[in-house]
C-alpha cells in the first residue's frame, strides 16, 4: 500500500525495517464497497453542482451580452456618451465573467478531503473503526446467506508506551503507519483491513474455513509484522499480538468484536507476540 505522502523517508523512518532486514510489499489501497457506493453518489452530487454553476454562468453572460447590445444601440441612435458606452460595456462583460472565476475544482477537492478524513485513518490511509463495523455488518449478511464463518483479527502492536519513551513519538508512529501498510500487503483482498485505535487494528476474514485457518492466518500476519527499531544505538524488535474470534455469520457486531478484543488481551497477557483464536462459543 503506498504511503499517504509520497515525500522522501524521515529520520525515523529510514531506521524502521522488517524483522529480516527485507522491505514490506506495497499495494495500493483498496476501496470498499460502502466507500465505491458514497464515494460515487458524492461524485453525483459535485456534478449536479457544476452544471448548476454553468447553466447561471451562461445567463449571466446571456444578460451581459444583452446589456452590451442594449449599450451599443443606444450610441448608434445618439443617446448615449461613448464614454459612458465604454463603461457600460465593461461592466457587463465584468458581471458575465466573475461567476467564472469562482472554479468549482477546489470546492470538489474540499469535499473530497472531508470525505477521507471522515471514513480513513489519515496517518495510515487505511478505512476507520466507524467503517469497519459497517463492512463488517455486511459481511455477516453475506456469509450468513451463504452458511460460511467470518473471522474477526484484532491486531495490536507490543510495547508501544516504551517505544514512545524510548524511541520517541515519530519513531512510535511509524511503526504503527508501517504496521498497518504491511497488514494491508498481507491480507487478502477480499479481507477488509481498518485502523481500530490507537496501536490496534482490525481485520475481517471473509470467509474464514475454520479454527486452523485462523491460526494460519494469524501466524503468518504475526511474522510478517516483526519491525526492529533503533534504542540506544542498537535495535530493537517490535512484535504484535492478534487475537482473532471465528464464528458463524449469526453472530452481531458488537459481540464479534468483544470476542477479538477479548482474545487480543489473552495474547498480550500470556507476554505478547502471540496469536490467540477462540470461536464464538468459546467467549
Amino acid at each position: 500500500m503506498a504511503a499517504p505522502n509520497a515525500a522522501a523517508p524521515n529520520s525515523a523512518q529510514k531506521y524502521v525495517r522488517a524483522g529480516d532486514g527485507s522491505q514490506a510489499g506495497r499495494r495500493s489501497r483498496r476501496r470498499l464497497p460502502s466507500q465505491i457506493i458514497d464515494v460515487e453518489a458524492r461524485d453525483r452530487q459535485l456534478e449536479r453542482q457544476r452544471t448548476a454553476s454553468q447553466n447561471r454562468s451562461w445567463a449571466l453572460w446571456v444578460a451581459g451580452g444583452s446589456a452590451v447590445a442594449a449599450a451599443a444601440m443606444a450610441l448608434v441612435a445618439g443617446g448615449m456618451d461613448p464614454i459612458a458606452w465604454i463603461l457600460t460595456g465593461v461592466a457587463a462583460s465584468f458581471s458575465a465573467v466573475w461567476p467564472l472565476t469562482r472554479v468549482e475544482v477546489p470546492k470538489a477537492v474540499a469535499i473530497g478531503a472531508l470525505w477521507d478524513a471522515a471514513v480513513t485513518h489519515e496517518p495510515t490511509g487505511l478505512p476507520n473503526r466507524r467503517v469497519f463495523e459497517v463492512e463488517l455488518e455486511r459481511a455477516l449478511t453475506r456469509c450468513k446467506r451463504r452458511e460460511e464463518l467470518v473471522g474477526v483479527a484484532i491486531v495490536d502492536v507490543d510495547g508501544m508506551h516504551d517505544i514512545n519513551a524510548e524511541c520517541g513519538k515519530s519513531v512510535g508512529d511509524v511503526v504503527v503507519i508501517e504496521v498497518g501498510q504491511r497488514l494491508d500487503a498481507q491480507t487478502r483482498l477480499s479481507d477488509v483491513v481498518a485502523h481500530f485505535d490507537n496501536d490496534a487494528f482490525a481485520v475481517i476474514f471473509e470467509p474464514l474455513m475454520d479454527r486452523d485457518a485462523a491460526n494460519a492466518a494469524g501466524s503468518r500476519l504475526r511474522n510478517a509484522l516483526r519491525l526492529e527499531v533503533p534504542q540506544h544505538g542498537d535495535m530493537r524488535r517490535t512484535t504484535v499480538s492478534i487475537g482473532i474470534v471465528v464464528s458463524p455469520a449469526d453472530v452481531r457486531v458488537g459481540d464479534a468484536l468483544a470476542a477479538a478484543g477479548q482474545a487480543v488481551t489473552t495474547a498480550k497477557a500470556m507476554g505478547g507476540d502471540m496469536v490467540h483464536v477462540v470461536t464464538s462459543m468459546d467467549s
